[in-house]
């Protein structure tokens, strides 16, 4: 098995999962979690989190950010996101990312405190990684990506 020094710097080096990507940022589906539409955005530089990025940088990721939600909206009919963002990482300067999280009808039986997206995500990653719903997964990653083109 291959050791890595930095998950985030091993994607960058990879088309895999990419939705679109800017000059300092990109977006990609998550597929270790497998829900439809979780998109993480994240830096392509290491830096720890927002107060991190120059004014440039702060532009275009609001933009962006703004852009992925509007593509979630009329691609998929998404209605609602949670944006989550935590500094807290075990690496001290690692590539700053931000989830967009959807929600779907059967996720509220969970609620809607932001508790719990962590028993949605481990739901996912325990029951949702069938044939069937990583086809879902790719296809909605897709149809984000043909809005961007």
């Amino acid at each position: 098995m291959k050791k890595t020094k930095c998950i985030g710097c091993d994607l960058l080096k990879s088309d895999a999962e990419k939705i679109t990507e800017t000059e300092s940022f990109v977006v990609r589906q998550d597929y270790e979690t497998p829900i439809p539409g979780f998109m993480i955005l994240s830096s392509k530089k290491h830096i720890k989190g927002i107060e991190d990025l120059t004014e440039s940088e702060r532009k275009e990721f609001i933009e962006l950010l703004y852009k992925v939600r509007k593509a979630m909206s009329k691609s998929l009919d998404v209605k609602y996101v949670y944006i989550v963002q935590k500094e807290d990482s075990i690496i001290d300067r690692s590539h700053f990312h931000i989830w967009l999280f959807p929600r779907y009808a059967w996720m509220e039986k969970y609620g809607r405190k932001i508790a719990s997206v962590t028993s949605i995500i481990e739901y996912s990653r325990k029951h949702m990684k069938t044939e069937k719903n990583l086809a879902k997964v790719k296809e909605t990653a897709e149809k984000i990506k043909s809005w961007f083109a």
